[in-house]
């Protein structure tokens, strides 16, 4: 599996288009990893230098749960 941020975005939906335009479907592992790419680019995009900085400790903290998947409770 390739590292999400060793290939661009826009390759990253290319590879996803060429796979369902094949008749892959979402369970197909590598339909997962260009989501996965995919939703990496989304991620850094939105959590840009500026919002992380804005963050204190505990939001940084509390954030990195949720990225795992873990329950956080306010």
């Amino acid at each position: 599996m390739n590292k999400p941020q060793e290939l661009s975005a826009s390759t990253w939906a290319s590879r996803l288009a060429a796979l369902v335009r094949h008749g892959s479907d979402d369970t197909d592992p590598r339909v997962k990893e260009c989501k996965a790419g995919l939703a990496y680019w989304r991620g850094k995009r939105a959590l840009g230098p500026d919002v992380v900085a804005a963050l204190d400790d505990v939001g940084r903290d509390m954030l990195i749960s949720v990225l795992r998947g873990e329950e956080v409770r306010a």
